[in-house]
């Protein structure tokens, strides 16, 4: 039956059919075979990896991880030792943002966070960071702490976007948050 609705058509028809179907498989295919975005690593600076107490500064206020992105001096909190906070309230802004990770509050001091790698597909970065914590059985003080990584990142001609940031430990997203990057 359907050899003879083929027959039907004159050969310009069936040509014209062929060429219809070859053309569709070709996009789909071509749509197929488009590459995935690029990763590239993203250069960056530590300005201070640290445990605040309460004796040494603010601290952040939450149990779970946190990230801080600043992109201008009103952004900079007090959670930052003394020097930290006067380079973020002067640093030229136009040229680099910072990014700040935090362990969330410890229990007693030996914590650590360690921004490992950071890369960007488009409008999303990933902060690969390692999160210390006191080997068993080490002597420490029960004091509650509050660690944390914050680097500097320089600003190329491809930021001015609304970017996604997320911190991902041990291959999982553990905080997700978009910030502007002007």
């Amino acid at each position: 039956m359907e050899g003879q609705m083929l027959r039907k058509f004159s050969p310009k028809k069936r040509l014209w059919w062929h060429s219809l179907v070859v053309a569709s498989l070709l996009i789909t295919s071509l749509n197929a075979c488009t590459t995935p975005p690029e990763e590239v690593d993203v250069p960056f600076e530590t300005v201070e990896r640290a445990e605040i107490t309460p004796d040494t500064g603010i601290l952040y206020e939450a149990w779970e991880p946190g990230l801080s992105v600043i992109t201008d001096s009103g952004e900079a909190d007090n959670l930052f030792s003394i020097q930290s906070q006067q380079m973020l309230q002067s640093a030229d802004y136009n040229k680099f943002f910072f990014v700040a990770v935090f362990q969330g509050l410890k229990g007693s001091n030996g914590y650590g966070v360690e921004i490992e790698n950071i890369s960007r597909v488009k409008d999303t970065l990933r902060l690969e960071a390692q999160f210390i914590a006191p080997p068993p059985y080490s002597f420490v003080a029960e004091i509650v702490t509050s660690p944390y990584h914050l680097v500097r990142i320089y600003k190329d001609a491809d930021w001015g976007r609304t970017i996604i940031f997320n911190l991902v430990v041990s291959e999982t997203t553990v905080v997700s948050t978009t910030h502007h990057i002007p």
